[in-house]
């Protein structure tokens, strides 16, 4: 309460004097917060509407006054804003009252809601007495809806989207707040109506996450709470269909046989929860049996976080050129839930297995082991196409059911250089195999060498042998010597080559023109069998004496004698004994002539029918032979 100010001064005698009394003046403050009304009547609102209502507070008193409202009570059904503030001398605050009745009652009543005031001096509450407030109203249940029910209608997981009609007739602005009690369904959480609008529209979504049974459907309601205490209230319902494919679209590859391929399958998980799926896959075509060419491998299971994806590895392989139509199911075993995708592979014709590289020598050999595996439960034949003359492998080989076959290549090659070839191995239940084949052939080591002695004027034979490789009818090689004291034939001819060879013999001539070391190589060649090179050593020596030759008294006898320079060369001829005589002197001979020189054997002088010994000596210039050298042939007369 307020007390006035008030002073006074008192004039007293005491004992014959006068003295003066003061007096002490004072002024006291005092707090006066008021509500416009204790007591708001609401009208009767439907169930899920709301209705509000201002109540403005004053401060008419000389302090600043904190207050706080008792929430609690207001429960459930009522609630004030701003629940607690400051009021300071001469202000107004107002506040919103609002009514949501939780259940449907016809008389609703809280009385002496109280608004504590907090003491400015001690700064406590309850010092004052509170203000306090009475509320009333009433509840209806929410009408029969006369709005046409809405379906909707999609595939598990996915949206089907509709809108509800609103029509505003009033003059003022519609703010609602729609009240969804559908599971499925989903809308905008405020929606404005302009005023005197008819028929627009609310959009609203049905995303369903479970599949309905079969005569089953999913149902709600949406409930707008209009502003004057009423509602429109929309019944909907709805229906699951099983999933469409997951990506909307087949997926289709074009895959190569023999190449190990992994398609990665997105799965999802709409709930809040980890899942695990199952995973099953089934082929979609007549014959659902799974080709034995084929293998299909992954999980038979996935587990999934919540709201979350997840790859699945699904691993195909194929041996052979074929199609494979595959639906692959991912289920919830505790709820029945699934997902699926569908594949369309085609397995084409593959590319090179594997590039092998095989070097040799020619006419030595290189060899590759090459493992097929037969996973199929019966046995299997592969046919070898393989054009390559240097490669040896068997035309056709069978590899039992459930094992593994070395094949051998084996590369022996008669021609020096490089290649680039192919074989591929077909069969019937696995397919075809291409081997990509790197060859060289590098020079082969000379073969064995050949060594000669012989004097000059004289010859010596051997016999360079080889064999012939080539599976041709008939092979032709020709022979070529870089010294002219070497001689062969210019082609030699080869039988077809066995698988270890065919022997080729070849006579080799050493024929010397001077004496000393010599060396040549012969080089036999054929464009199928290729080239061999024999090393060629000769040694000439001094020319050996000859005879004797038998001469018959009164007649004579022709010694042969060769030219074994590369020039026409004039020789002299003589011999020692004056019993026997020359036709000539000398002779001219050409280069690698023969020449017979005719000796004739007068008889013996002595009478006698003893036999009678000479030599016939052959010369021939220092600038022919280089050297001094002399053929001596040993004479032998005869007297009968």
């Amino acid at each position: 309460s307020r007390i006035p100010q008030f002073s006074e001064e008192v004039t007293m005698e005491f004992a014959g004097q006068y003295e003066t009394l003061f007096v002490v003046k004072g002024q006291c403050l005092g707090m006066e917060v008021s509500l416009d009304t204790t007591a708001i009547p609401f009208p009767t609102v439907v169930k899920g509407s709301s209705s509000s209502r201002k109540l403005i507070m004053s401060n008419t008193g000389d302090m600043t006054a904190k207050f706080k409202w008792d929430l609690k009570k207001f429960r459930p059904d009522f609630s004030v804003y701003p629940v607690e503030g400051c009021i300071t001398p001469g202000m107004d605050v107002t506040f919103e009252v609002i009514f949501e009745p939780k259940e449907a009652v016809a008389d609703i009543r809280y009385d002496n809601l109280r608004c504590f005031l907090e003491d400015p001096v001690t700064k406590k509450p309850g010092v004052h007495p509170p203000v306090t407030l009475t509320l009333t109203g009433g509840c209806t249940a929410q009408p029969t809806t006369k709005e046409v029910p809405q379906h909707f209608s999609c595939p598990v997981r996915s949206t089907d989207s509709k809108t509800l009609s609103i029509t505003n007739k009033t003059n003022a602005l519609w703010t609602l707040k729609p009240i969804i009690d559908a599971e499925y369904w989903s809308g905008p959480l405020t929606f404005t109506v302009e005023p005197q609008t008819m028929n627009k529209g609310y959009p609203i979504s049905y995303h369903p996450l479970t599949m309905t049974q079969e005569g089953k459907k999913h149902t709600g309601t949406v409930f707008f709470p209009l502003p004057d205490g009423t509602g429109l209230l929309f019944t909907v319902s709805g229906t699951a269909e099983p999933p469409k494919m997951n990506g909307g679209a087949k997926i289709q590859n074009d895959i190569p046989c023999k190449v190990p391929y992994v398609e990665h399958l997105p799965v999802e998980n709409w709930l809040k929860r980890p899942q695990r799926f199952s995973v099953k896959w089934e082929i979609l075509r007549q014959d659902t049996r799974q080709d034995m060419s084929t293998d299909i491998k992954g999980m038979s299971f996935i587990d999934v976080p919540a709201n979350g994806t997840k790859d699945y590895k699904l691993n195909v392989f194929a041996y052979k050129e074929t199609t494979l139509p595959l639906k692959v199911v991912f289920t919830n075993d505790k709820t029945g839930e699934y997902q699926w995708y569908e594949l369309q592979y085609k397995f084409i014709k593959g590319g090179t297995i594997e590039t092998i590289e095989l070097t040799t020598a020619v006419r030595q050999s290189a060899f590759k082991k090459i493992k097929l595996e037969n996973t199929t439960k019966q046995a299997t034949t592969f046919n070898v196409q393989n054009n390559i003359a240097e490669i040896l492998m068997p035309n056709t080989f069978s590899v039992p059911p459930q094992s593994t076959y070395e094949c051998t290549i084996e590369y022996q090659p008669l021609k020096v250089g490089e290649s680039l070839q192919r074989i591929e191995m077909v069969s019937n239940d696995l397919g075809s195999y291409v081997y990509e084949l790197k060859l060289k052939a590098t020079p082969a080591r000379p073969e064995k060498a050949l060594y000669f002695r012989a004097g000059l004027g004289q010859s010596h034979i051997q016999v360079a042998k080889f064999l012939n490789f080539a599976k041709q009818a008939k092979a032709d090689y020709t022979c070529k010597v870089d010294n002219n004291d070497f001689h062969t034939e210019k082609t030699v001819a080869a039988a077809p080559g066995a698988p270890g060879g065919t022997e080729v013999a070849l006579d080799v001539t050493f024929e010397p023109s001077k004496l000393g070391e010599q060396r040549a190589l012969l080089t036999i060649s054929s464009p199928q069998g290729g080239e061999y090179v024999f090393p060629l050593f000769g040694t000439c020596v001094p020319p050996k004496p000859q005879g004797p030759y038998v001469v018959k008294a009164g007649s004579t006898t022709s010694i042969p004698f060769r030219n074994v320079f590369h020039q026409q060369t004039a020789f002299t001829f003589q011999v020692d004994n004056p019993a026997f005589h020359l036709t000539k002197q000398s002779e001219n001979i050409k280069h690698r002539k023969e020449y017979k020189i005719v000796v004739g054997f007068d008889g013996n002088d002595s009478g006698t029918k003893a036999g009678v010994m000479g030599k016939l000596i052959i010369t021939c210039p220092k600038s022919a032979g280089g050297q001094n050298i002399q053929w001596v042939y040993y004479l032998k007369g005869v007297t009968v």
